[in-house]
C-alpha cells in the first residue's frame, strides 16, 4: 500500500497540456507539489506535456513504474490495465480516476466485471474507479485533481467522496489542519475503506483517522479493524443517514426499531468509532484531534473575560451528556484571589473581567495547569479596547505544552485576526464543545469487564434448531408457529409461557383461566393491532364464543390459548439480520412502549459477547431494573443466550419477544414470540 503515497515513479495515464482537464490537472499538481520521483506522462500524441516528455503507451517506458494513474474515458480504461499487467515489468498498483462504472448503469457494472478478471489475473491493487486521487503532503506528492493544496500534518482521511477532500482543503487552510496523507476511494470495486485503514493505523505520521462512507460491505471486518486501532488513534467516520429501502418493508418490531444505518452507528461506535452524521461535527472533532491533548477527564474549567458569552457557554456545557462542570475547592478560589482584582469572579467560569491583560491571563493559567482533576481547560477571549489578543495567544500557546490538560482557545474575533495568530483558535465555545465531547468520549472509552457467563456455541443444538427451520420452511412458511419458537428458545435456556392449540369442543382446565387467545400465524406479524388477541378470558364459555369470532375474521389461522400470566414489567428482546452487520440482538423496554418509548440497546455477537452486562450499565434498563429490584444480571444472562441463539442460527431473518415478563421472584417469561426467516 506503501506505493499509493511514496511511490519512486508514476505514470499519468491521460496527460494533458491542458490543464482544464483531469488527465492535465493531475500532473499539473505532480509537477507543481514537488515530487521528487520520475514522472511519466502518457499521451497517444507523444511530445512535451507541461514541460515533460510524453509516452504513446506504458509499453514505450522501459523503466519500472511504481504506480499508474489512470484518467482516461471509461471505455478505455480496460485498455490501459490489460497493458500494465503484460508489461515485462508489471505495474502492479493503479489509481483509476475515471467515472463511467458501477456507479453509471449495466454497462459500468459489466466494465467492473472485466476489471476484476485483470484484477486476479494479473494480481493488482486497484484505487478506485471514480476517485479524486492520493496524497501524500509529507513526500510532496499530490496525484490527485484537487484545487486545493494540502500541507502536512497529522490528519488522514479516506473519502468515498472526492468533493469533501475539496472542501476540507479549504478548510485547513482557515483552520491550520495538516494531512499525513488523503486517500480517495471512489467505489472501492476493489481496494476498500479497510484496506488504506490498515495502513494509516500503522502510518506514524498519522495521528487521527477519518472517513466519510457511502457504504459498507465488509461490515465485521471494518468494526474488528477498528477495534483495535482506536486503541491508540482516534478513529472518526462521517456516516450518512437516511431512510432505509428495507425499512418500510420492516414488520417486527425489532425490524423497524433496528433500521440499516442505526445498525451500522450502534456496530461502528461499538468498536470504538466515533460516528458523525454532521459534516461540520466530524471536521470540529478532526480539528480538535489534530491541534489539541486529549482531556484527562470530563470536568472543564472555563477561564474568560466575557460574561455573557460565558453564561451562554456554561449553559450548553451544562446540557452536555460528556462534560461535566469543575469545582474550585477552597484553596483553589484562596490561591487565585491572592492576585486577582477583588471583582473578579473567583468560580467556573473564572471571570477575569474586560480589562484583563497578557498578565492575568498568563497567571492564572500558571496556576490552574497545576489543579488536580482539571479534565481540559478553555480560555474564551473576547476583544475589548484593551484586550491584546495576540499577546494573549502567545501566552497560551506557551503554556499548552506545559500543560497536562488541553486548554482550547475560544477567541471570538474576526477570522483575519485568528489567521494571524497562527495557531488553533474555535471561532465559539459551541465549536470548541464538539471538540472536548469528542475528545471526551475517545479518552474515555468504558473497559469491558468479562461476563461471570458466557455461553458458548454448540453445533449440536444448532443441528436440532436448524431442523425445526427446515421442516417449516418445507411447509412453505414464512416464519414459525408459537410452539415451534418456544422450542428453539427451550434450546438456549430462554423461557416462554406454554400454550395449548385451540380445538373446537376440546374443554380446557380450570388453571388455563383467566386465559389469552391469539391468532397463531407467521403471515400475522402484529396481532394486537389487527385484533387478533383477546385477554381476560374467564371460563369455556366465553373462550368458545371468542374462537367463534377471531375464526370469521382469520378463518385460515391456527388459534393458541395461553393461561393469563400477572403483569409488573415487560421488555423487548429480538434479532435481525443485517445485511453488512450480521445477527443484531436489541433490548428495550417492551409492550406497547416499544415503538415510542426509551433507549434501545444493540448488541453484536461478534463484538459482545460475554460483555453484556458491562453494557447494560448507566442505561434506562439499568435503572428501571434497579428501581424494581430485580437483578441485571438476569438481564445480562437472557441477551448472553439471546446472542448464541443468533450466532448459531445463521438461517433466523427477524425475531421478536415482545413482551418478556420479568419479576423479581421468578424466571423472565416470553408471551409472544414471533420467528420470521
Amino acid at each position: 500500500m506503501d506505493k499509493f503515497f511514496n511511490p519512486k515513479s508514476v505514470a499519468v495515464v491521460g496527460a494533458s497540456a491542458d490543464e482544464k482537464k483531469v488527465g492535465g490537472m493531475i500532473l499539473k499538481n505532480l509537477l507543481e507539489s514537488g515530487f521528487k520521483g520520475k514522472i511519466f506522462p502518457i499521451n497517444p500524441r507523444r511530445g512535451i506535456i507541461q514541460g515533460q516528455r510524453a509516452f504513446a503507451d506504458l509499453q514505450e517506458i522501459n523503466s519500472p513504474i511504481d504506480l499508474a494513474v489512470i484518467a482516461v474515458p471509461a471505455e478505455k480504461v480496460i485498455e490501459i490495465v490489460l497493458q500494465c499487467g503484460q508489461r515485462a515489468q508489471p505495474i502492479k498498483n493503479l489509481i483509476i480516476i475515471s467515472a463511467g462504472f458501477g456507479e453509471s448503469g449495466d454497462v459500468g457494472r459489466e466494465r467492473e466485471k472485466q476489471l476484476s478478471f485483470l484484477v486476479k489475473q494479473y494480481q493488482l491493487k486497484i484505487a478506485g474507479p471514480n476517485c479524486l486521487g492520493m496524497i501524500n503532503p509529507w513526500k510532496n506528492f499530490n496525484a490527485s485533481f484537487s484545487g486545493a493544496l494540502a500541507k502536512s500534518g497529522n490528519v488522514g482521511l479516506i473519502m468515498q467522496s472526492g468533493a469533501f477532500v475539496s472542501a476540507f482543503l479549504d478548510w485547513a487552510q482557515t483552520d491550520q489542519v495538516g494531512f499525513s496523507a488523503i486517500a480517495t476511494i471512489g467505489n472501492k470495486t476493489f481496494l476498500d475503506e479497510i484496506d488504506f485503514l490498515e495502513y494509516l493505523a500503522k502510518d506514524e505520521k498519522t495521528k487521527v483517522i477519518g472517513l466519510y462512507l457511502e457504504g459498507i460491505k465488509r461490515g465485521k471486518i471494518l468494526c474488528q479493524k477498528i477495534k483495535k486501532i482506536s486503541q491508540k488513534k482516534p478513529v472518526l467516520l462521517l456516516l450518512a443517514e437516511g431512510g432505509n429501502k428495507t425499512q418500510a418493508a420492516a414488520v417486527s418490531h425489532t425490524a423497524a426499531l433496528a433500521g440499516e444505518s442505526l445498525v451500522a452507528k450502534k456496530a461502528l461506535e461499538r468498536s470504538g468509532a466515533l460516528v458523525f452524521s454532521k459534516v461540520s461535527d466530524f471536521w470540529l472533532a478532526l480539528v480538535f484531534f489534530s491541534q489539541f491533548k486529549l482531556p484527562v477527564g470530563q470536568k472543564i474549567l472555563l477561564i474568560t473575560n466575557a460574561g455573557g458569552p460565558a453564561v451562554v457557554a456554561m449553559g450548553l456545557a451544562e446540557k452536555s451528556s460528556l462534560v461535566e462542570i469543575f469545582e474550585l475547592t477552597k484553596e483553589q478560589k484562596k490561591i487565585l484571589k491572592e492576585f486577582l482584582p477583588i471583582s473578579a469572579s473567583v468560580n467556573n467560569p473564572l471571570d477575569l473581567l474586560g480589562d484583563a491583560d497578557e498578565e492575568r491571563y498568563r497567571q492564572v493559567l500558571e496556576k490552574i495547569k497545576f489543579f488536580p482533576q482539571v479534565g481540559a481547560g478553555v480560555i474564551l477571549v473576547t476583544r475589548q479596547k484593551q484586550t491584546a489578543v495576540e499577546k494573549i495567544a502567545k501566552v497560551i500557546e506557551k503554556i499548552q505544552g506545559e500543560c497536562e490538560f488541553p486548554l482550547v482557545p475560544v477567541f471570538m474575533t474576526n477570522v483575519a485576526t485568528t489567521k494571524k495568530l497562527n495557531f488553533k483558535n474555535f471561532s465559539c465555545f459551541e465549536e470548541a464543545l464538539i471538540g472536548l465531547e469528542a475528545g471526551i468520549a475517545f479518552s474515555q472509552k468504558p473497559i469491558s469487564a468479562p461476563s461471570k457467563i458466557v455461553f458458548e456455541t454448540n453445533s449440536s443444538r444448532s443441528q436440532k434448531t436448524k431442523k425445526i427451520f427446515l421442516q417449516a420452511q418445507k411447509d412453505g412458511r414464512v416464519g414459525l408457529f408459537y410452539k415451534e419458537s418456544r422450542q428453539l428458545l427451550a434450546e438456549y435456556g430462554l423461557t416462554a409461557a406454554v400454550s395449548q392449540d385451540w380445538v373446537q369442543g376440546e374443554v380446557f382446565s380450570a388453571d388455563f383461566f383467566p386465559a389469552v387467545l391469539k391468532v397463531d400465524d407467521p403471515k400475522i406479524i402484529h396481532k394486537d393491532v389487527q385484533r387478533g388477541v383477546v385477554m381476560g378470558i374467564e371460563n369455556q364459555k366465553q373462550l368458545e364464543k371468542e374462537a367463534e369470532r377471531l375464526k370469521k375474521f382469520f378463518p385460515q389461522s391456527r388459534l393458541i390459548v395461553q393461561p393469563q400470566q400477572e403483569i409488573d414489567l415487560e421488555i423487548i428482546l429480538g434479532i435481525k439480520k443485517d445485511p453488512v452487520f450480521g445477527q443484531v440482538v436489541l433490548a428495550g423496554l417492551g409492550g406497547v412502549a416499544a415503538d415510542f418509548l426509551g433507549e434501545k440497546l444493540f448488541f453484536f455477537p461478534f463484538l459482545d459477547k460475554g460483555v453484556v452486562e458491562t453494557r447494560l450499565k448507566g442505561s434506562i434498563l439499568e435503572k428501571i431494573f434497579q428501581k424494581k429490584k430485580i437483578s441485571l444480571e438476569k438481564l445480562a444472562e437472557e441477551i448472553e443466550k439471546l446472542l448464541c441463539l443468533a450466532e448459531e442460527n445463521s438461517w433466523l431473518k427477524e425475531m421478536d419477544i415482545n413482551p418478556i415478563l420479568v419479576y423479581s421472584h421468578r424466571d423472565f417469561v416470553a408471551v409472544d414470540v414471533k420467528v420470521l426467516f
